[in-house]
């Protein structure tokens, strides 16, 4: 009897299967699927011998008759795989194809010949398919992600519904990837390009790079050490995922082999794979796309979400170099912080000038540095590149170019109620959202933004960080306590920020022991030098320690320019020219100012060195900067809001017109109490600048109302020389109010906390002056 196969145009039956041995279609049931040329020889060289071992020296002569067997082991073994999906038969439990470890392959289904040429009608019933095991969910089959120039659409092949989906609350573990090819760029630019594709989805929840390294340190590995095989799979039990995905990258000649696998946490068999031949190393990055596109649909996310969310381009980059120091940047930011990072974006987007992406990220670490000029730069440059993005990412641009560039504060806010509807998993909106609430003032809506997140990010510093602020600028000083405790018995790291806040909790307490540990515990974290000395310069203010201060602010300028950061080391003199103008030292606050500026015109650094300026009495130089940032900056809703008003009200105090100062702080009102994240540690400059307004119009009652507004704020004020001077302030409008009893405390209370204030500081002798006045009378 002839075999099954002898007869090319007959269909052949088996399993439920029907296979057209001519055009390579496989059916089963209205699903069908075109085998590629070497899995379809390979299946009929098996159907050939149904139940006998064909062996692999048998199959090289039948597939590959002049490959090397290097070459060949990996082509057999990328074809066995394919045919194994296809045909939806795991190799841990297989019902079909049988491997011989070592030997070859076996045929052990039950094969019939149909009859009848290709596409014609057949009468024989098909044969019983056995029951879909769960395992089974690898083989859900081909999405194929097709980018036209006016859209995408997809299709999609499956012959089971998902039997291993994960629902919204499951977290998936990202591993390492494995890489073994010559090429070391390929490792960080597939691994990035991986984890860009799945943590946008709105479905999944990919547990971050810091989680997992944290979860390595727990486990007694090193920070360089990968995560892969058992390791990933302890690292997913750990935190009580249910999924971790497994890239890996092989060469088999000229070509490439790409493979993404998913493997059951629990028990560790594999419930998702899929493999590419790939001959183009170009081609690379839109294989791992198409793959994590297959991946989420395996996973249970909804084919709707799959087309809406469309990542095919997030990385905006076809440069494998220039996504390898992308991964890389992202990598030392969860060791080091911003500082070690930016060199590594910085040679990303030289490597591809178009890399918006990029761009936007290295944007965003000029911004939470204090460095705005440069922050401006690139995030106008990621926006002018937006195009070229989607999804997040595009999200990402638009709400910074609006935060940065702009500072259309409330085109931001809108653009990110968008993305938090379009994306309810990322954590950007509702951080930068917060952010944006604390600059207006409006602490509680900041906390709920806050909040939203934190659950899902407890191991990142900004989440501990941001809690513990907000919880400090409400008053609520025992629950940001709480969460810095928690976050430290975590061993969350933070850089130097979580140490500030530990150090700014027990400034507000008055709590000397508690500082001490604080900077006592510095030295083991990253970039200390610089954010450490600029806390200490603001407290040597606060007591009146000037002298002390300038050298700590200097200290940290210099610091920050040998990490290149001018931007940085202007906006610690311009604080500091602030600090030296509120107590009177005019000629040092005009030097700081105009060195500061000299370095660094971003808008941050125009308004806080405008102010101090004006507050120092040089009015023209400070209006050349006020037309600078009118000009520059005509619709920032902080500078037209809280900055202008300000440093307008300051130059009618210079002419002694404070009724005009009063009046342009109207303005001013709804946006007092807000912390502007540009602006460092100043806060409250419009209620200081009031309540001296009311001073020099001799309105005690006014005036005692607006600096005792300043003391009602311990955690906004925090370290801010002006929480200090505000005593001063008090005791003068009491005074004018002719209340000496109250005017004398405060007085007193100034006093003893400068007791250590450098004696020739102006306020300081005007201050010690009055107080003998009131005594003498």
């Amino acid at each position: 009897m002839p075999s099954v196969i002898d007869h090319p145009r007959k269909l052949v039956r088996f399993a439920g299967f029907e296979l057209d041995p001519v055009s390579g279609e496989l059916r089963h049931g209205e699903n069908t699927v075109r085998l590629q040329p070497q899995p379809l020889k390979l299946l009929l060289a098996l159907l050939q011998r149904p139940g006998e071992l064909v062996t692999r020296d048998e199959l090289k002569q039948e597939l590959m008759p002049d490959a090397a067997y290097g070459d060949f082991d990996h082509a057999i073994n990328l074809a066995v795989s394919k045919l194994r999906a296809a045909l939806n038969d795991p190799p841990d439990s297989p019902e079909l194809i049988e491997t011989l470890p070592r030997r070859g392959y076996r045929f052990v289904g039950k094969v019939e010949a149909v009859g009848g040429p290709s596409g014609a009608n057949v009468s024989a019933a098909p044969a019983p398919r056995p029951q879909v095991r769960r395992w089974h969910l690898w083989a859900v089959g081909a999405l194929l992600v097709i980018l036209a120039g006016v859209g995408t659409y997809y299709y999609v092949r499956h012959r089971h519904q998902q039997a291993f989906a994960l629902t919204e609350k499951d977290t998936v573990v990202l591993a390492d990837f494995t890489n073994q090819t010559s090429d070391p760029v390929l490792t960080g630019a597939l691994q990035q390009a991986l984890s860009i594709q799945l943590s946008q989805s709105p479905f999944l929840n990919i547990v971050s790079d810091r989680r997992v390294r944290s979860v390595l340190r727990q486990m007694g590995r090193q920070s360089g050490d990968r995560a892969v095989d058992e390791v990933a799979r302890e690292v997913c039990i750990r935190t009580g995922s249910k999924v971790y995905v497994a890239g890996s990258i092989a060469s088999v000649g000229n070509e490439y082999v790409v493979g993404l696998k998913a493997f059951n946490c629990a028990i560790g068999e594999t419930v998702f794979q899929e493999q590419a031949e790939v001959q183009a190393k170009e081609d690379l990055l839109t294989t791992v796309a198409k793959q994590a596109a297959v991946l989420r649909y395996a996973l249970g996310e909804s084919l709707g979400s799959i087309k809406k969310f469309d990542l095919y381009q997030l990385a905006s980059t076809s440069s494998l170099e220039a996504l390898e120091a992308y991964s890389q940047s992202w990598k030392v930011y969860g060791e080091k912080g911003e500082l070690a990072s930016i060199p590594y974006l910085k040679h990303a987007v030289e490597l591809d000038p178009n890399f918006a992406t990029a761009y936007a990220r290295l944007a965003g670490m000029y911004a939470n540095l204090g460095q705005t000029e440069q922050a401006e730069e690139c995030s106008r440059k990621a926006y002018e590149l937006r195009e070229r993005i989607g999804g997040a990412e595009r999200f990402y641009v638009e709400g910074h170019y609006y935060m940065d560039v702009t500072g259309e504060w409330e085109k931001a806010l809108q653009l990110y109620e968008v993305y938090k509807n379009s994306i309810p998993k990322a954590a950007v909106p509702y951080t930068n959202s917060g952010v944006i609430y604390q600059g207006l003032g409006q602490y509680e809506k900041a906390l709920a933004e806050f909040e939203a997140v934190f659950p899902r990010f407890r191991a990142a510093p900004f989440a501990n960080g941001n809690l513990a602020l907000v919880y400090m600028q409400l008053g609520r000083m025992d629950d940001a306590a709480r969460v810095l405790t928690e976050a430290e018995a975590r061993k969350v790291k933070g850089g130097g920020s979580l140490l500030q806040l530990q150090y700014l909790l027990a400034f507000v307490h008055n709590d000397e022991a508690a500082m001490a540990r604080a900077l006592a515990a510095a030295p083991g974290e990253a970039e200390p030098e610089r954010s450490l000395s600029v806390v200490l310069a603001d407290t040597a203010a606060w007591k009146g320690q000037m002298r002390q201060a300038r050298e700590l602010s200097q200290q940290a300028a210099d610091s920050a320019r040998r990490n290149d950061l001018a931007g940085v080391a202007s906006l610690d003199l311009a604080q500091a020219a602030v600090r030296e103008a509120i107590v009177g030292n005019g000629h040092e606050a005009r030097r700081l100012a105009e060195k500061a500026v000299g370095v660094s015109r971003g808008r941050n650094i125009l308004e806080i060195s405008a102010l101090a300026l004006t507050q120092a009495g040089y009015t023209e130089q400070a209006q050349a900067l006020v037309e600078e940032l009118e000009r520059k900056y005509p619709v920032a809703t902080m500078l037209q809001v809280y900055w202008l008003p300000t440093i307008r009200a300051s130059m009618e105090l210079q002419r002694n017109n404070p009724v005009a100062a009063v009046e342009f702080l109207t303005t001013a009102r709804p946006l007092e109490l807000g912390t502007d994240f540009q602006a460092g540690s100043l806060t409250l400059m419009p209620v200081y600048v009031r309540g001296l307004a009311y001073l020099q119009s001799r309105q005690g009652d006014e005036a005692a109302t607006e600096f005792q507004k300043i003391l009602d704020h311990p955690g906004i004020v925090l370290n801010n020389s002006i929480g200090a001077v505000g005593r001063l302030g008090l005791a003068r409008a009491y005074s004018l109010k002719g209340d000496t009893a109250k005017a004398r405390a405060e007085y007193e209370t100034f006093l003893t906390l400068w007791k250590d204030a450098d004696p020739d500081v102006p306020i300081y002798r005007q201050a010690k002056a009055e107080y003998a006045k009131l005594r003498a009378n």
